[in-house]
């Protein structure tokens, strides 16, 4: 998993300076509660419009979905599971080369 220090200097980056890359790894803090998802996946949203087959950020986004599905959050949607699938599916096929995406 990312370690902190990886995260912070796409925190310090200027806002216009944010790439599909970034957004992905500013996400990461809101992956595990209810309350700051929204907040993640607003960033991956935007990650994904930049770059669409980023591998890290539908594979992330899949796990959001996922954990957002299993514990029954307040946002979660009757279709999550089945966009889960279908972004981990993209990560799969665009991410064979990277390692962080495929790993469970």
């Amino acid at each position: 998993m990312l370690h902190e220090a990886e995260i912070e200097p796409a925190r310090r980056k200027p806002e216009t300076e944010q790439d599909a890359y970034n957004l992905t790894l500013r996400a990461f803090n809101f992956r595990r509660d209810p309350r700051t998802q929204r907040g993640g996946a607003g960033l991956l949203r935007e990650a994904l419009g930049i770059d669409p087959a980023r591998a890290m950020a539908n594979a992330f986004t899949a796990w959001c979905l996922q954990q957002r599905h299993l514990m029954d959050w307040p946002a979660a949607q009757p279709d999550d599971r089945e966009k889960a699938r279908r972004l981990a599916r993209v990560a799969i096929a665009d991410g064979s080369d990277a390692s962080l995406p495929l790993a469970p």
